[in-house]
């Protein structure tokens, strides 16, 4: 669908959103490099602009590319020296003003041999370091298994980067720190998650992870599902500040989107 899946997102109320860089059909980034990938989000993004929705771009090396340039060949190391390269590239995005931040990164969420995790936290310590260096937005993809954001929030501290700036993308309602032990998160919207979010207090952002693929129509969400549920909740009498602070507040801070 395009910027088609923005003009639904705005006719049902919406008026910011974060573009995250995917894996791209065609584009391998062990031989055109990641900024061939980047550079068909930032198209994209332009196109979104010309709506006047203002979009906040995300560009990193998907954790599951590792693995996927392993099966097409390349040695671990190889498929490493190329992810780094990737972090490189979305970095120097972020300094030209073009990117808000890296990601996805993060780790596999399937069973892996024990080196490919060694090496995915190598790479995920590389794009947390780059964006302490930056103070950019860090949007994390990885399995939601318990104890997991633990060692992930221990890792940040250690680092340096501060932990609102890390986001658990595809996160459930867990937004007490006994839940996400700091990590910020990006509660993906369906009503049962807002529902019980909202319980919690207002230390969250919403997303859809909507994809955008013509073979799985309107998954994860459909665009038009943030702005959707925002309205039920007000309409059904949650406070219009604790939205405010998940809407505008969050997104101003981590990705550096600007409000009227």
């Amino acid at each position: 669908m395009g910027v088609k899946a923005v003009i639904q997102f705005q006719r049902a109320g919406g008026t910011h959103l974060v573009l995250v860089d995917k894996p791209y059909k065609g584009i391998f980034p062990e031989r055109d490099g990641f900024p061939a990938e980047y550079a068909a989000t930032l198209e994209l993004a332009e196109k979104v602009r010309d709506t006047d929705i203002q979009v906040a771009v995300i560009v990193g090396p998907h954790p599951a590319c590792l693995t996927t340039m392993m099966k097409r060949g390349s040695s671990l190391e190889e498929a490493k020296e190329v992810m780094i390269s990737g972090i490189e590239a979305a970095s120097k995005l972020v300094q030209e003003g073009k990117a808000s931040g890296i990601g996805e990164v993060g780790l596999p969420h399937y069973p892996v041999d024990e080196d490919v995790t060694r090496a995915s936290w190598d790479i995920l310590e590389y794009a947390l370091q780059a964006g302490k260096e930056l103070d950019c937005a860090i949007v994390l993809h990885t399995a939601s298994e318990p104890g997991l954001s633990v060692e992930i929030a221990e890792l940040c501290r250690k680092v340096g980067i501060p932990l609102d700036k890390v986001v658990k993308h595809f996160s459930g309602p867990w937004i007490l720190p006994e839940e996400n032990h700091g990590l910020f998160p990006s509660v993906l919207a369906s009503r049962d998650n807002v529902n019980e979010a909202v319980t919690k207090g207002s230390r969250f952002m919403m997303e859809t992870d909507y994809i955008d693929d013509p073979r799985r129509p309107g998954a994860v969400l459909g665009p038009k599902t943030v702005p959707k549920q925002t309205i039920r909740l007000l309409e059904a009498g949650i406070d219009a500040e604790l939205l405010h602070k998940v809407h505008v507040d969050h997104p101003a801070a981590i990705y550096g989107l600007e409000y009227d």
